[in-house]
């Protein structure tokens, strides 16, 4: 995120090419909507208390995007930002903000950072999930090929908005690409997709 406020051209290549969609494409016999459902946790350590003798001690905490932390900012790139907030050593402590990695979301966000827009407006997203209703193979494979060309259409213009921005030399704009990755996804039963594996009910 630091290195994003005044990036080289060959960095913000690298980032372009680790970058990641995720296509998940549902089968379906018949019109439908596509579900996903996740679950997370997070919650406190407990204290210990400080030891007789111990003088008071202090440690730090990192957070992400928590909106109710009036801790001093250490770095924000346009609506990411990590704050930061001190607490005694040997007492609770524990967030549901941590500090993300650097994958496919957060580069996603940086991309739409560079791009001047927010990530929910960008064209593509780091997931992306579409079904496709069976009614033939020729039918299949024909949406099938016009849904991932379209999602590849998308990754290109990506680059080449950023190299109008001058944002990317030619060299590097030649070489950068975003990668896409197809999961195929069979939710309908009986499966038409020989070799498919039948999603779990």
């Amino acid at each position: 995120m630091m290195l994003a406020k005044s990036p080289p051209s060959s960095f913000i290549a690298d980032v372009l090419n680790s970058a990641e969609e995720k296509l998940t494409i549902s089968v379906r016999l018949e019109s439908g909507g596509y579900g996903i459902g996740l679950g997370a946790s997070c919650g406190d350590s407990i204290g210990m208390g400080i030891p007789n003798g111990w003088p008071p001690i202090s440690a730090y905490m990192a957070e992400e995007n928590n909106q109710n932390s009036s801790g001093p900012i250490l770095v924000q790139v346009g609506d990411d930002r990590i704050t930061y907030t001190r607490y005694s050593a040997f007492g609770g402590s524990g967030s549901c903000y941590g500090v993300q990695p650097l994958n496919a979301q957060t580069r996603h966000r940086l991309i739409s950072y560079w791009l001047a827009t927010s990530p929910r407006d960008m064209s593509w997203h780091a997931e992306e999930f579409h079904t496709i209703v069976w009614t033939s193979q020729e039918q299949y494979l024909h949406d099938l090929a016009v849904e991932v060309e379209t999602q590849r259409a998308l990754l290109r213009a990506t680059v080449e908005s950023l190299r109008a921005a001058k944002l990317l030399n030619a060299n590097d704009a030649d070489a950068a690409q975003p990668q896409l990755t197809l999961v195929i996804r069979c939710d309908a039963k009986p499966c038409p997709l020989p070799g498919t594996s039948q999603a779990a009910p």
